[in-house]
């Protein structure tokens, strides 16, 4: 018979309803699971499943439990386990939330032995000084109301899309084939209460099937994160086929009208994504001898390389692919029909963005983030507008290592070659120039800058270290570059990149997230980290040890070069030194978690197979840092 109730009843509930600091998921079930639960002493144990998930492979933890004290608001603290003789607060509680009709909470502070436990980061993250933690239950004062199972953001999202609530939460309560467990729930005037507080179980704002569409958008808005959905269904019993199950849960309202009802929870992480504008993406195919190829076919391909679109370079060489989403991955191809030695692809404005790489099938260009930037409509500000940017950058000299190219004069210069305005770079290679106009032409300048080797190149990276170009060297061995306007873009809509600064302007402007991506490089196949990396590191340490109520993320990258899985060892072998480093920095552990990102994100179009010069790899051999609350 506990089986039977088990299998029946709602399934365990996973919320991220936070009560307290350092309090976690709530546990949300009702009175025959908590009763199950209690008598058979798994109480704790699956409150902390659902708080930190099954102990698996993946997810590997073991904890040696030395005591769990347990309150609610009518019983005061007490020793839940291991239990004492005789201790009357323990049948007390037990007998407070079953008898209860409204939702009742229970919290239970669970202290463990850490010597004797391995810990996951979830668990390490919301562990106190006192190796405790604190568990959120609440059990549902109406026997009748069921549970339906949590789901992840996605699931979530595919759920609102296909209206299919009342589906997935019959499925879960009385069974996947309906036809097998012999029953049809029909039902009229669907409701839907959104629930802030849990315990009150207060309804904020109803909405019924006319109003879905505003429901849709309610629950995917961060007014709504962590909370609640109650469904209320106005059941038609002529039409209905119920089972003993079902009418177990059958509510029987004054009116005489018969109800199902139950909750169903909105994940923490329930923001649905914003719409993606159409883009536009238009180009030039030029070959090797600097000339327009006209009558080509070119083919846009996605993600999978199978072809969305197909366009002909016009008698310019020019090509547009329009109405596509943002955010893709896209390449453009050209088959072997084409005999041209080698290909390049320009934007419309003449400027090289790269060269395309010949495959034994034909010719094959993978666009970065960077690269679409270039090659899309970039909306020109209004001109009655009096707009003004800064353009913000950081010089690098790139030789066998990368350094910034430091307290260096730089200018700025107008398309009269008239100096408007000059600087000296920080000590990070860093500078920016405030108040141009965006739509004008300029050029960047280094006048007194003495390379240090025949060897040595000189690039512009912007505020996220992405390279954007590498500087001209002219005949009397000085370096410049002339600005065009898909690198304005790019320079111009980012933020500083100097890790104190960056940190202040991002904490004052109340971000959830801070982002530094002044990186830390690592040689070919080495996670050591290198002497010149220390400066930025002990500024990082410094950050975290000012700011205690942040934890910090360290991702870790590699290049393309070897196996993608060992690529992936790597990174994460990197980011470990980084994070052992900063410990070595009086930071504790359970702040930082280490993450490695493999090859899977290079800032530049060094992908496999693409050849490529060192200095563009050592682009992508980087860790970049996040902190959050």
């Amino acid at each position: 018979m506990k089986f039977f109730v088990l299998s029946i009843y709602a399934i365990l509930f996973s919320c991220s309803t936070l009560f307290g600091q350092k309090e976690i998921k709530t546990f949300l079930l009702n009175k025959e699971e908590y009763k199950y639960f209690e008598t058979n002493n798994l109480l704790v144990t699956k409150a902390i499943e659902n708080a930190f998930g099954s102990p698996n492979k993946q997810n590997f933890y073991k904890l040696d439990i030395n005591q769990v004290d347990a309150w609610n608001d009518k019983v005061n603290e007490f020793k839940y386990y291991p239990a004492t003789n005789g201790d009357p607060k323990k049948p007390l509680l037990k007998s407070t939330v079953v008898a209860a009709k409204e939702n009742t909470a229970i919290k239970l502070r669970v202290t463990i032995n850490p010597e004797k436990s391995t810990l996951n980061d979830a668990i390490t993250l919301y562990l106190d000084a006192k190796n405790s933690f604190v568990l959120n239950l609440v059990v549902v004062g109406d026997a009748h109301i069921r549970v339906s199972e949590a789901v992840d953001k996605t699931a979530f999202l595919t759920i609102i899309d296909e209206k299919s609530f009342t589906e997935k939460a019959f499925k879960n309560f009385f069974g996947e084939n309906p036809k097998k467990q012999n029953y049809n729930i029909m039902f009229e005037n669907m409701t839907a209460c959104l629930v802030k507080n849990i315990i009150s179980g207060a309804c904020a704002e109803q909405f019924n099937g006319a109003s879905y569409d505003k429901f849709a958008e309610k629950v995917t808005t961060a007014e709504y994160s962590a909370s609640f959905i109650l469904i209320d269904l106005h059941i038609i019993r002529e039409k209905s086929t119920l089972t003993p199950a079902i009418e177990a849960a059958v509510i029987k309202e004054a009116d005489g009208t018969e109800h199902l009802k139950f909750y169903f929870c909105i994940p923490k992480d329930n923001i649905r994504p914003k719409k993606k504008k159409d883009l536009t993406i238009e180009g030039k195919i030029i070959s090797g001898a600097k000339l327009p190829v006209k009558g080509l076919t070119i083919y846009l391909r996605d993600a999978s390389n199978s072809v969305i679109a197909t366009e002909t370079t016009d008698n310019s060489g020019l090509f547009k692919f329009e109405k596509l989403k943002e955010g893709l991955a896209y390449s453009l191809f050209i088959d072997n029909s084409c005999k041209e030695s080698s290909l390049f692809l320009y934007d419309k404005k003449d400027v090289m963005v790269g060269q395309y790489k010949k495959t034994d099938i034909g010719y094959e260009y993978k666009l970065m983030d960077a690269d679409i930037v270039r090659l899309s409509d970039i909306q020109e500000t209004d001109p009655t507008l009096d707009f003004q940017a800064s353009v913000k950058g950081r010089m690098l000299s790139v030789t066998d290592k990368i350094n910034p190219i430091s307290n260096q004069l730089i200018e700025l210069k107008n398309s009269g070659n008239q100096v408007i305005q000059s600087q000296k770079t920080d000590g990070n290679g860093n500078f920016a120039f405030t108040k141009i106009d965006p739509k004008a032409n300029y050029s960047i300048e280094l006048p007194n800058y003495v390379a240090v080797s025949k060897i040595e190149k000189v690039y512009l990276a912007n505020a996220k270290n992405e390279l954007i170009k590498e500087f001209k060297r002219d005949a009397n061995n000085k370096f410049s570059y002339k600005i065009v306007p898909a690198d304005m873009h790019l320079l111009s809509t980012l933020d500083e990149t100097d890790v104190e600064m960056t940190f202040t302007s991002q904490k004052n402007a109340n971000k959830k997230e801070i982002v530094i991506h002044d990186f830390i490089y690592f040689n070919l196949n080495s996670f050591q980290i290198s002497p010149q990396s220390k400066p930025t590191l002990d500024k990082i340490a410094k950050l975290v040890n000012e700011n205690p109520a942040y934890k910090m993320d360290i991702i870790s990258h590699t290049d393309s070069r070897g196996e993608t899985a060992e690529n992936q060892k790597l990174s994460e072998k990197r980011s470990i030194s980084v994070m052992n480093y900063l410990i070595t920095k009086s930071i504790e552990a359970k702040r930082l978690k280490s993450v490695g990102m493999g090859e899977s994100k290079p800032l530049n179009n060094c992908v496999d197979g693409a050849s490529c010069l060192e200095d563009e790899y050592k682009m992508n051999r980087r860790t970049e840092f996040r902190f959050y609350k």
